[in-house]
């Protein structure tokens, strides 16, 4: 049904859900980036944006990339409840 199903953007989200507990943080990050690029507008966009910034939290920590994320998220998706956690 690929990409005409109303539920890619879900498939997308679980399929980096799914990444990130295998530990593969690359896919992971792919799934959640494609999922914003193909469907930005999508209801699930914020959330990916969110897990976006959490990718390589435990290597990485606090950095300029993540952060980067995580504001890109509070300016594209003022709305969301995942804003007040980025911030």
């Amino acid at each position: 049904m690929y990409p005409d199903s109303a539920s890619i953007d879900y498939a997308y989200y679980q399929m980096g859900q799914s990444y990130l507990k295998d530990g593969d943080n690359t896919e992971a990050f792919k799934a959640f980036d494609g999922l914003i690029t193909a469907l930005p507008h999508s209801a699930l966009a914020d959330d990916a944006q969110f897990a976006l910034g959490w990718v390589n939290f435990p290597k990485e920590g606090i950095s300029a990339r993540r952060l980067g994320k995580f504001n890109k998220l509070i300016q594209n998706f003022s709305y969301s409840d995942l804003a007040a956690r980025a911030y």
